[in-house]
């Protein structure tokens, strides 16, 4: 099963290309073809719960925490009118409907958008 390298102390091993292509751990880049010896990282990453998607309320509240600190008192206090203008809109409402939509038939709402 696969090569070792760096002796005896090395916990990564090489897979060779049958069990990258017959690997039941969690798909690596063509570059990275290792496996850890002495932990199962993805072993049982099937069988987690997908992350629930977060209140629109808790979603615009944690946006306004974030920015306060990179922004003056007037760019917060106009992001602060622009994000409870969207908080009340329809569209709001419409987007967060579409994004749980979206969640249900995936492992995970963010990996997608966080990739791109």
């Amino acid at each position: 099963m696969g090569n070792h390298h760096g002796g005896a102390a090395n916990p990564v091993e090489v897979l060779t290309e049958e069990e990258e292509k017959n690997s039941k751990y969690h798909p690596r880049p063509k570059t990275l073809r290792f496996k850890p010896k002495f932990s199962k990282l993805y072993e049982y990453q099937q069988t987690l719960p997908s992350l629930p998607v977060p209140e629109l309320d808790a979603t615009l509240n944690r946006f306004l925490e974030t920015v306060r600190p990179i922004l003056n008192d007037s760019e917060y206090g106009a992001t602060e009118t622009a994000v409870e203008a969207f908080r009340e809109s329809s569209d709001s409402k419409e987007i967060q409907e579409a994004l749980i939509e979206y969640a249900a038939g995936e492992t995970s709402y963010m990996e997608k958008f966080w990739d791109d």
